[in-house]
């Protein structure tokens, strides 16, 4: 169970934190929700606490971990699947799976990718979002501002030397 200002991710809506736990009468029933705040976007959502959504939420990685990341992105890249159909699958996947680590290796290798070719619009965009998610767990973790981290992950991106 979580409790108020714990650092948390939720697959696809990225990294935030435990704004409060209150109590809310929908349908005539009370449930308990978690009100998380997150980075991106600074959108608030409610889940209720014993949902199937809830499961979803993971605690963000510790300062510890942070490093692992780094190392990630400018590690040596993993061929995508060839067939724009398979890394769709893949990526979507991986965004809802929500495990940060294997987020940052899809951002190396769209990233490798892009040297050797011209990404689509829906890779682009996909590996916006994938940025994004990366960006908020770890400017959480780190206390710096979301847009600074974004900046940080990209320039890290366009001085690795690793096309496949």
């Amino acid at each position: 169970m979580f409790i108020i200002g714990d650092l948390i991710f939720l697959p696809v809506f990225g990294a935030g934190y435990i704004a409060s736990i209150e109590d809310k009468k929908i349908h005539g029933e009370i449930s308990k929700y978690f009100v998380i705040n997150f980075v991106i976007n600074k959108i608030s959502i409610m889940v209720p606490v014993f949902s199937e959504e809830a499961k979803k939420i993971r605690r963000t990685i510790t300062i510890d971990e942070y490093v692992n990341i780094f190392q990630l992105l400018i590690g040596p890249s993993c061929p995508l699947p060839c067939k724009w159909s398979e890394r769709q699958r893949y990526y979507n996947d991986s965004i809802k799976r929500g495990d940060i680590f294997q987020l940052t290796c899809i951002l190396r290798d769209i990233n490798s990718l892009s040297k050797v070719k011209k990404l689509s619009k829906s890779e682009t965009k996909i590996f916006k979002e994938i940025l994004g998610m990366v960006a908020s767990e770890l400017s959480l973790v780190l206390g710096k501002e979301f847009d600074d981290t974004k900046k940080e992950l990209l320039s890290i991106l366009a001085s690795s030397k690793n096309p496949y």
